[in-house]
């Protein structure tokens, strides 16, 4: 271990740290790749539900555009059920149900943009992005215990601050080796001689 005093050991320190902040700084980009990819998957699937959400604007305007027509039917037939108000609440739903297929609409550009901005696509290419994949339907049973100790192993973020405590305490160890005396000695030597030659028998 590193102590107190001046020798090797405390030399080694500035290269110890360097290694710290290297390994952080590898850390660091593990967690932005983990949340870049993390963004990219709940945006993949939030692109899928939001085209799931379309089609079910879609399906209820289709039955309420059926049940104005077949109010509208009544009406022209002077039956029951196609008094002016029916008639009337059944065009506002058709509005409103219209409106609810543009606001979905609107909220599938949105993620689908979000989702080419991810993924490093030009947002007007002329195509649209249309999830395949279907999401699971299988019960999954989890094993809390062993992802606990697996995120605790694993997790960047655990990794930093324990990289960040070590850095501290190398930081104190030469802090305090800086605060003990110094003692430096410096000596020359040189051949003196007289003569034509410097060493004779």
């Amino acid at each position: 271990p590193l102590m107190r005093g001046r020798g090797t050991q405390v030399n080694r320190i500035p290269i110890v740290l360097a290694r710290i902040r290297t390994d952080v700084s590898r850390a660091d980009f593990e967690c932005n790749v983990r949340d870049h990819v993390l963004s990219v998957e709940n945006t993949y699937w939030e692109t899928y539900f939001a085209y799931r959400a379309l089609e079910a604007a879609k399906r209820r305007r289709e039955l309420v555009q059926k049940l104005w027509v077949g109010t509208q039917n009544l009406k022209i037939g002077g039956r029951r059920g196609g008094e002016g108000y029916q008639e009337a609440l059944a065009r506002q739903e058709y509005y409103q149900a219209t409106a609810s297929v543009e606001a979905a609409l609107v909220d599938l550009y949105q993620i689908e943009n979000r989702l080419r901005f991810l993924l490093g696509l030009a947002p007007t290419d002329g195509r649209l992005i249309r999830p395949i994949d279907e999401p699971l339907n299988t019960k999954v049973a989890f094993d809390w215990h062993s992802i606990l100790n697996e995120s605790l192993c694993r997790s960047c973020e655990v990794r930093i601050k324990r990289w960040h405590i070590k850095q501290r305490e190398m930081e104190l160890i030469a802090a305090r080796n800086n605060l003990l005396p110094q003692l430096d000695a410096f000596g020359t030597y040189r051949w003196l001689g007289r003569g034509d030659e410097l060493l004779n028998d």
